[in-house]
């Protein structure tokens, strides 16, 4: 079982791996540079907090680098 860090409550929170929000698990956009996606790193899936609060992880990352989407 994965997990997020949710800053704002200072949790950590259960995760599911799921597509990328932002570039719908393409890896990127179009108007993205050549790293991709900033959300996801290019990879198009992330770790996305169960609760629905909208913290979200890069696959293989630190839970301290748990970003908002």
């Amino acid at each position: 079982m994965s997990k997020v860090y949710n800053r704002s409550k200072e949790i950590y929170e259960d995760a599911r791996q799921d597509t990328c929000p932002r570039c719908k698990g393409f890896g990127g956009l179009h108007t993205d540079d050549e790293f991709g996606c900033p959300l996801c790193n290019g990879k198009g899936i992330l770790w996305v907090a169960k609760s629905g609060s909208g913290w979200t992880r890069i696959m293989f990352d630190r839970m301290e680098h748990s970003t908002l989407y």
